[in-house]
C-alpha cells in the first residue's frame, strides 16, 4: 500500500512538472494557467488556437509582457486596457476576425513588430502611424485597398508586407515616396477586387 502511495505522489508530481515545462516552452508560455502562477515573470505568450472571442483579462496582469501571439482565435476587437501592455514589442494577431486595426494597438509605443495577415481587415486606421518603434508590418492576404498618411510618420518601418491585398505594384512608387527606407513587398496586380 505504501509503495502504490509513493508511486502515485511521484507521478502527480512527474506530470506536474512536465506539464508546466510543456506549458512553458523555451521561455514561452503556452497555457494561461501556468502564466498566471507568476505574472511577473511572463515575457512571450502564445495563445494560438484558442477560439477566444473575448480576450482573457488574466492577460492584463503580464505588466512585463514582450512577445503576445493570439494568432488563429476568433478576435474582431481588443479591449482598452490593452494599451497597458506598454512593454509589448511583437503582437501576432494572424487568423482573426479584425476589419480594423484596435485602437488599444495604437498606443504600444513600444511595438516593432504588428504582424495582421489574414484577417478581413480592410482598412488602416490612421493611429497606425502612432506606433513610432514599429519595424515590420505584415499585411498579408487581407482586403486592403490603400494606406493612411499617417504611415509616412513610420520612419523605423523597415518590412511592409502587403503581398496578396488590394494594392499592387503600380501602387507601388507612391508608397516608396512615402516610405523609402522601407521594403515594400507587394503582389502583381489582378481582378482581385471581384472576389
Amino acid at each position: 500500500m505504501k509503495n502504490t502511495v509513493v508511486k502515485f505522489w511521484v507521478s502527480v508530481l512527474f506530470i506536474g512538472f512536465f506539464g508546466n515545462a510543456m506549458a512553458q516552452k523555451n521561455g514561452v508560455f503556452t497555457s494561461l494557467d501556468v502564466a498566471m502562477k507568476n505574472p511577473l515573470q511572463v515575457y512571450k505568450l502564445e495563445l494560438r488556437k484558442k477560439r477566444y472571442k473575448v480576450l482573457p483579462e488574466e492577460i492584463r496582469q503580464f505588466k512585463n509582457l514582450t512577445v503576445l501571439d493570439l494568432g488563429k482565435n476568433k478576435l474582431s476587437n481588443l479591449p482598452a486596457w490593452f494599451a497597458e501592455l506598454q512593454f509589448l514589442e511583437e503582437l501576432t494577431l494572424t487568423k482573426n476576425n479584425f476589419y480594423r486595426i484596435p485602437d488599444a494597438v495604437g498606443q504600444l509605443t513600444h511595438l516593432r513588430i504588428l504582424v495582421l495577415d489574414r484577417n478581413p481587415l480592410n482598412q488602416l486606421n490612421s493611429n497606425v502611424g502612432d506606433l513610432k518603434s514599429l519595424e515590420v508590418l505584415n499585411l498579408w492576404n487581407t482586403q486592403v485597398e490603400s494606406l493612411p498618411e499617417s504611415i509616412s510618420a513610420l520612419k523605423n518601418l523597415k518590412v511592409l508586407d502587403l503581398r496578396n491585398t488590394l494594392i499592387y505594384k503600380e501602387d507601388l512608387p507612391t508608397y516608396q515616396k512615402i516610405l523609402p527606407n522601407t521594403e515594400i513587398q507587394v503582389t502583381n496586380g489582378c481582378d482581385c477586387k471581384t472576389r
